[in-house]
């Protein structure tokens, strides 16, 4: 290990900190990481100290997971994208001349320019929820009179719960107001004078293959941000011109938990990339590039034929999901989340 990255491991006092308890339990995480780290250092150096202190939190501090899952998130997908085109990339650069503030990546190819801005929830609202000895509703989007169809159901199965010993009845956590949350910081942060040849970019981090549909139901479902219903003015969020949404909140939450391979690698996350309907300009060209450069699993969920007599509104519901365990997992033998 690199002299410098051993040492601030050594100094970091919390050793609840995923790469101290890689370190000290010879897990293959702090081995993969060693390669995020390599790319910093020579891509980064002046950022190098502050990178490991701040985001990676080898310090003196309490270990704050959430906030190391973001970073970890964003440099994986720095990593992948440094690699490939490192004469022409920067990390936190301002590109909107009305304000201060920095896109997480930019970098160019082949006459494109892409801006990355990287996000991803802590989670800690749903989780909560989750963990709960309840029975859970899942609503699929924002669905009118849901509290009333709540109370129904509530009633209705109040005998199962009882069954089962549980102690509630309760909806799951819609985290569509966090996708809000990022479209609207993304957009404040992307020039909106921006040519057909810059590709504003939003990477949200997910959960599990269950989550990931969740996240299509926040766009493209009942009073989705994609949709022309949308609960938020989607005029918000013209600036974004496309997001990503891929797996790496999965990837590096309790790693320790899971079968996995290499978190630290953006290549081979479960990626599906999603053009917003509402952009100021359509930059199909440049689409084209990312669908190139960007690895992810567009052309295989577009062609797969979701098997059963289902009317086709009932099967989008479950095409993500079903895609990735179905046809990815039990057919093909790929496995981008745990491994058998």
């Amino acid at each position: 290990m690199d002299a410098t990255l051993q040492k601030y491991i050594s100094q970091t006092t919390d050793t609840n900190n995923y790469l101290v308890t890689a370190n000290n339990g010879g897990h293959q995480y702090i081995n993969d990481f060693e390669e995020v780290y390599a790319c910093y250092a020579a891509n980064f150096p002046s950022e190098l100290n502050n990178w490991l202190q701040n985001k990676m939190m080898l310090n003196a501090l309490p270990f704050n997971v959430k906030q190391y899952v973001q970073f970890a998130c964003e440099a994986t997908i720095v990593k992948f994208f440094a690699d490939k085109y490192k004469t022409d990339l920067a990390i936190e650069k301002k590109i909107n001349p009305a304000n201060k503030m920095d896109v997480d990546l930019v970098f160019s190819e082949n006459g494109f320019t892409f801006n990355i801005e990287i996000k991803c929830s802590d989670f800690n609202a749903k989780e909560a929820i989750d963990a709960s000895n309840t029975l859970k509703i899942q609503p699929v989007g924002r669905l009118d009179g849901f509290g009333d169809t709540l109370a129904e159901l509530q009633e209705l199965l109040k005998p199962v719960a009882e069954k089962l010993n549980l102690d509630a009845i309760v909806a799951t956590k819609n985290m569509d107001n966090s996708l809000k949350d990022f479209l609207l910081s993304a957009n404040k942060k992307f020039n909106p004078a921006a040519s057909d040849k810059e590709l504003n970019i939003l990477s949200v981090s997910c959960n599990d293959a269950e989550d990931m549909q969740l996240w299509y139901y926040y766009m493209f479902k009942d009073q989705g941000l994609f949709t022309s219903s949308s609960f938020h003015p989607v005029s918000e969020f013209e600036n974004v011109d496309v997001v990503i949404l891929n797996n790496l909140y999965f990837k590096h939450y309790e790693y320790f938990n899971k079968k996995l391979l290499n978190s630290w690698d953006f290549g081979n996350c479960f990626n599906l990339i999603f053009i917003n309907p509402f952009a100021k300009q359509k930059k199909d060209a440049a689409v084209a590039e990312l669908l190139k450069i960007c690895h992810n699993q567009n052309a295989g969920l577009r062609l797969w034929n979701m098997p059963g007599t289902a009317e086709e509104e009932v099967k989008d519901s479950r095409r993500i999901a079903d895609y990735i365990k179905g046809e990815l997992e039990d057919k093909l033998k790929q496995y981008f989340f745990n491994q058998p």
